[in-house]
């Protein structure tokens, strides 16, 4: 019984390690897809690998061109912005009555605010972009992209502090001066046409007192050379206010002349004005000039202009190498190959 059940077991094994004809096809053709998984996939990553420095270049690219266009379109914006603030100066500036004067000022001192707000975002931005790119190792074929992007920053930085100190300069005037004084003007013509002395003379006390106030807040202010004009004209025309002030508080003051045909003294103070706006004009004129220097196109584009050269040239130069980088068949390695690629790590 025992050897019956040996010979048994030995036939069963036997019979078992023979291999039928399409079990022996099925493991061919396993065998084969296996290998040319491996041909394909050893082929990807020879490609992979292979494309990695245009890779590398491509992604360099996409950076570079990123940071660059965020910053030039925030350069065309701050053009348009002072442009824009300009001619709101100049129409602003055009209204000789005072009740316009505290909407001229509130007005202009938001846009100087937003302007202001404008150029610390490209401050911000800029170092943002100059601290990725000395950070970034960058190909060898864009090292000169490289140093002209960084000189292109370094340009906009200057230009953005210059812009920066000259519109905190503006605030720091319009905040000196207040709503009162923002236009150059003397009087408001209903002051007059009721011919109240008591109320005339209420005025310009006031007003004697604000000017002076003002003129101590101007000259807690540090002013630049070249808002020297601006500042004295500015000057000028609250000593103007004051005197003007001055002399018609005076004059009302006075007694009355009993001659018949004698001028009142309302009519005297009156010609004090009126002769004061003769030299008021003058402030007025010179005022609405020096600020609109600040806003002129002109001057901004010669400001704007060696920034604006560099960055036109880098436009170029990045549409070239953006127009001739080379395309790439894997961005990235299949999800199987990454894994491997990790596994073997």
């Amino acid at each position: 019984m025992f050897s019956r059940s040996y010979k048994y077991y030995l036939n069963l094994l036997e019979r078992s390690s023979k291999t039928s004809p399409p079990k022996r096809i099925i493991l061919a053709i396993v065998a084969v897809v296996l290998v040319l998984i491996g041909i394909s996939s050893a082929l990807v990553y020879y490609l992979y690998q292979k494309e990695a420095p245009i890779r590398v270049q491509n992604q360099y690219l996409l950076l570079a061109s990123g940071g660059f266009n965020s910053v030039g379109q925030s350069l065309n914006e701050i053009l348009s912005s002072l442009q824009v603030a300009g001619a709101k100066t100049e129409i602003i500036d055009k209204s000789k009555e005072s009740s316009s004067s505290a909407t001229g000022y509130f007005v202009s001192l938001d846009d100087v605010q937003k302007i202001m707000s404008s150029l610390e975002k490209i401050d911000s931005s800029v170092s943002f972009q100059k601290k990725v790119l000395l950070e970034k190792n960058p190909p060898e074929k864009y090292s000169k992209l490289h140093g002209d992007l960084l000189n292109f920053y370094d340009q906009t930085e200057k230009l953005v502090s210059e812009l920066s100190a000259d519109q905190q300069f503006l605030k720091d005037m319009f905040l000196a001066l207040g709503p009162n004084f923002y236009l150059p003007v003397l009087t408001y013509e209903n002051l007059w046409q009721d011919g109240k002395k008591d109320e005339i003379i209420s005025y310009y006390d006031k007003t004697k007192t604000f000017a002076d106030d003002t003129l101590a807040n101007l000259a807690k202010l540090s002013v630049p050379e070249k808002f020297r004009p601006f500042y004295e004209a500015q000057i000028g025309y609250l000593e103007l206010v004051a005197k003007v002030a001055v002399n018609i508080i005076s004059t009302l003051k006075e007694s009355e002349n009993t001659y018949q045909d004698s001028v009142t003294q309302l009519e005297k103070a009156y010609q004090i004005l009126v002769g004061a706006e003769r030299d008021n004009e003058k402030y007025s004129q010179k005022l609405t000039d020096e600020k609109l220097k600040i806003f002129d196109l002109k001057k901004n584009l010669e400001k704007f202009s060696r920034v604006k050269l560099a960055q036109t040239s880098l436009e170029a130069e990045l549409g070239d190498s953006l127009s001739n980088q080379k395309p790439v068949k894997f961005d990235k390695l299949p999800i199987y190959l990454r894994r491997f690629k990790l596994f073997t790590l």
